[in-house]
């Protein structure tokens, strides 16, 4: 059989396995290849050179640590690069540093070099929320272009752990506001409680009496209503509306009674000093239970008045005594017979002599003839009734903190932390700061919620997915909320879907599914929801190309959704890869790319009409390692002299030159060279500059790479040609906007195409869209395979390939 077309019309399923070379049943055999290095597929299935990268910049300590790149997307016209080095974060900007008079923007932070691959980060506007278990939660703000700040996440209300029930381990304060002295009855403390939150709850045998209707109240009178306590401000009867309000004061009718906001039976306060395991001190923040505290009130008396009817009436400026209280008054000249130990008593005759029970004044019921004539003390002793009720902050100490931290529902999540893998703590509703509690929880509150495993499972990543997916180091699960999916203290919920656990990158969010990467960092998975079976199911996309990822890991990754919805992944091995994922179109197809030099990470950001891919590379340069900041360039041009196939690279434009300088970067290093459009020879960069043959007004020039397409062997479906000898002596090749085709049956015998040269003398290659036949030489084997290469920094797009294949005997 001679002369027979063999037609691949796509490579939509990418470089495929050597073990998958003999699956000629296979239907995706016929649209996969045995090499694509630097190539990348196109979602139509064309196959095209990556583009080159240009220099961004020389990291901060180029030679010594690695950086970690963050995307953080102000607007959808304006986005940055985070570069974060060790104990710095630098600001990028369309592919140049973010400069303040005439320096990056620079902005010290508390990460080591050794700690970015573990951090993770949520964004809201213009403010990013940065986690790492071994550090306190960091907040990211920009405030102006040229102003950005890094501090601690000003987490308020909590979270804390879980309420101590041990009865014995009670706690008394010796105030209630601002700075106090906490005592335990025996040893509780730590030296490394110093810095967090603690929650003390008021014991539960402590009673102050309801607020009632209708009720006579003396002003400093106390009473609670649902779960809040009140002080009364005034003297009167209540009304009929109970007092609600969680600050300041409220009147419960008209007139009716004031009412002051005290607490709701708990309070919080920062601990601030450390004395020993019984002791510590602390700043209030929610002014804490009357009942924790044992201590005398000292008031001066400045006057004091037979009422008549048996009682006195005692000036005394902000007394803050009520009805019922012991007082012990002494010192008092004149009226002798009020010093004593009383039971104070509002005295209800005393109202109709005009003397009036309020915030300066108070009653004694006593019957004396004596005139006061000055001095006086009056003090009441508080007894504490301590607490058992406490919690120490959620996040610090021993525990240390959250290691992710995401957006869902108007609150933020965090999770993960090294002394509690398996809970998730979520803010109150829209308070995305706030974690408070009522007692009981309402469904706005702040809530924890611990998943219940057989083996420990770290919460890595909590991803957004419709419904809030949990990613640990076990398995993917789902959180349910109530039957609108409402997540509320008392309906959440969580369920396996996947047994395999993520790692530490986190998931990419591509439409309706999101892409993980197993805890081995080996294979890549997708997860999406599944209307007929009604769960989560996960999908293995590196099955057909494994090879790629064999006794390697992805330590880095990124979705470049526009132009060409690819997924960029970076190898232990500083290889690049590349995933054109288009789900529904069935295309799932990997393909390495390399440099001279080692990928470390990649990231993308929206600029103008497509996604920028940049990329950091550790690069070696006159035997010194340099780590680079590089962005691909588009694809999308019209004018040849704007393509740019080198990396690393630079462009000179302006009037014609030979001596293009300002290479130092790449000093010693053979570039290759695009100038006007037009191949020139490879040069060496000497002292940070080369010399062209003939001026040129735009010269690409940068590090060359080779990027090389080889068929796998030619079979026919259902045929048996596989087996047989073939010998393929052309092949058409289906190309757009290319200039240069290098085909062969291997790479050391490859025969150049190219299209016909321009008519003017000088004048940019021609980039064409059509059929090049391209006569090969011709040699009989049993695979048949064609090779493509491009090596020349221009681009090459194959569309489909025709080889002509004469088939002998097996």
């Amino acid at each position: 059989m001679s002369g027979q077309g063999i037609v691949q019309a796509a490579f939509t399923a990418g470089e495929l396995s050597p073990s998958l070379w003999g699956r000629v049943d296979f239907n995706k055999y016929y649209s996969g290849a045995k090499m694509l290095r630097n190539f990348f597929i196109r979602q139509q299935g064309g196959a095209s050179n990556r583009p080159g990268s240009k220099l961004v910049t020389e990291t901060k300590f180029s030679a010594v640590d690695a950086v970690k790149m963050i995307p953080f997307q102000f607007s959808p016209t304006q986005s940055y690069i985070l570069e974060f080095g060790e104990l710095y974060m630098r600001v990028i900007m369309n592919g140049g540093y973010v400069l303040s008079g005439g320096v990056p923007v620079e902005i010290a932070t508390i990460f080591h070099a050794s700690d970015l691959a573990l951090i993770k980060f949520t964004q809201s506007f213009d403010v990013m929320t940065l986690t790492h278990p071994s550090y306190p939660v960091q907040q990211l703000s920009r405030l102006s272009h040229t102003s950005w700040t890094f501090a601690p996440f000003n987490n308020v209300h909590g979270p804390f752990r879980d309420i101590n029930i041990d009865k014995t381990l009670t706690i008394h304060a010796d105030g209630v506001v601002g700075a106090v002295n906490l005592t335990a009855d025996l040893d509780t403390f730590t030296s490394d409680m110093v810095g967090l939150m603690l929650y003390i709850e008021q014991n539960p045998d402590y009673g102050i009496s309801k607020w009632q209707v209708q009720a006579a109240i003396t002003i400093n009178s106390k009473a609670r209503s649902g779960q809040n306590y009140y002080q009364a401000v005034s003297t009167g009867t209540t009304g009929t509306t109970p007092p609600s309000t969680l600050e300041g004061t409220e009147y419960d009718g008209s007139p009716g009674v004031g009412w002051q906001y005290l607490h709701s039976g708990f309070g919080i306060l920062l601990i601030t000093g450390f004395t020993d395991t019984k002791h510590i001190q602390g700043t209030v923040l929610s002014r804490l239970p009357d009942s924790l505290v044992t201590a005398n009130y000292t008031k001066p008396i400045t006057a004091a008045v037979s009422a008549g009817s048996g009682y006195v009436y005692v000036t005394c400026a902000g007394h803050g005594f009520t009805s019922g209280q012991s007082v012990a008054i002494s010192g008092v000249l004149g009226m002798t017979d009020l010093n004593g130990t009383w039971t104070l008593d509002q005295g209800t005759a005393i109202f109709g002599l005009g003397f009036l029970w309020d915030a300066n004044h108070f009653v004694v019921k006593l019957t004396t003839a004596q005139i006061y004539t000055s001095g006086g003390s009056a003090v009441m002793s508080a007894y504490a009734m301590p607490a058992y009720k406490w919690a120490l902050e959620a996040w610090g100490s021993t525990d240390q903190y959250p290691g992710t931290v995401a957006y869902f529902q108007q609150r933020q999540i965090f999770a993960g932390s090294p002394g509690r893998p398996q809970t998730f703590w979520l803010s109150t509703s829209a308070g995305y700061t706030d974690y408070a509690q009522s007692v009981p929880l309402q469904d706005n509150d702040g809530y924890n919620y611990t998943i219940a495993t057989k083996g420990l499972e770290e919460i890595r990543h909590l991803v957004d997915l419709t419904k809030l997916l949990m990613f640990t180091s076990g398995g993917v699960w789902v959180v349910n909320g109530n039957s609108d999916g409402t997540l509320i203290p008392s309906a959440t919920s969580a369920k396996r879907q996947i047994n395999d656990g993520a790692n530490h990158l986190a998931p990419l969010v591509i439409g309706s599914e999101a892409l993980f990467v197993l805890d081995k960092g080996t294979q890549i998975k997708s997860v999406g929801y599944n209307w007929q079976k009604d769960t989560f199911l996960g999908n293995d996309l590196t099955v057909m190309s494994n090879h790629l990822f064999e006794n390697n890991q992805i330590i880095a990754w990124a979705f470049q959704k526009v132009p060409y919805s690819c997924v960029w992944a970076v190898r232990d091995d500083g290889v690049l890869l590349s995933l054109t994922y288009l789900v529904e179109q069935d295309v799932i197809a990997w393909c390495p790319h390399d440099t001279d030099g080692f990928y470390e990470d990649v990231c993308v950001v929206t600029e103008g009409q497509e996604d920028a891919l940049y990329v950091t590379v550790r690069r070696n340069i006159g035997g010194v390692d340099h780590r680079f900041i590089e962005r691909f360039q588009s694809r999308l041009f019209k004018d040849p002299t704007d393509a740019f196939f080198v990396d690393c690279g630079l462009t000179y434009s302006g009037a014609p030159a030979t001596i293009i300088s300002g290479l130092d970067h790449l000093d010693g290093k053979t570039v290759s060279i695009l100038a006007d459009g037009c191949i020139r020879p490879q040069l060496v960069v000497a002292g940070g500059s080369i010399t062209l043959d003939a001026p040129a007004s735009k010269v690409q020039v940068g590090l060359p790479y080779c990027s090389t397409l080889e068929t796998l062997d030619l079979s026919v479906p259902q045929g048996d040609t596989v087996v047989h000898q073939k010998n393929v002596n052309q092949v058409t090749a289906l190309v757009q906007e290319t200039a240069v085709v290098h085909a062969g049956p291997s790479v050391d015998r490859l025969i150049p195409f190219r299209t016909p040269p321009p008519v003017n003398y000088g004048a940019p290659i021609a980039l064409v869209t059509d059929q090049a036949q391209i006569r090969i030489a011709s040699s009989w084997s049993k695979g048949g395979n064609v090779v493509i290469q491009q090596s020349d920094p221009l681009p090459i797009t194959i569309l489909a390939l025709v080889p002509s294949v004469t088939v002998g005997g097996s």
